[in-house]
């Protein structure tokens, strides 16, 4: 299995941020779903995430996120319960 779920370049229209865009798209992995764009003919499975990781990081478990200051309204999921992860970048 390959894994570009970092390389998505795609913003979709809602995508809003306080970063400059040229900031943000430094960010990505740039090129890698070229690189491996030929993974499935040797028997590899490919999976990409479209959107950029400054959107959805695709990689990150539920209760990575610091709803204080990532999520802006409410979300349904785990409520006040944070990772030892997410208790470490609060500090």
């Amino acid at each position: 299995m390959v894994d570009v779920s970092r390389s998505g370049r795609l913003y979709p229209i809602d995508f809003r941020s306080p970063v400059p865009f040229t900031a943000l798209h430094d960010n990505v992995s740039m090129y890698v779903d070229e690189i491996w764009k030929d993974a499935p003919s040797t028997a590899r499975r490919l999976l990409q995430a479209l959107f950029p990781n400054t959107y959805i990081d695709a990689n990150r478990h539920e209760l990575d996120i610091d709803r204080r200051i990532m999520i802006d309204g409410r979300v349904a999921g785990a409520a006040g319960v944070r990772s030892p992860k997410s208790v470490a970048w609060a500090c």
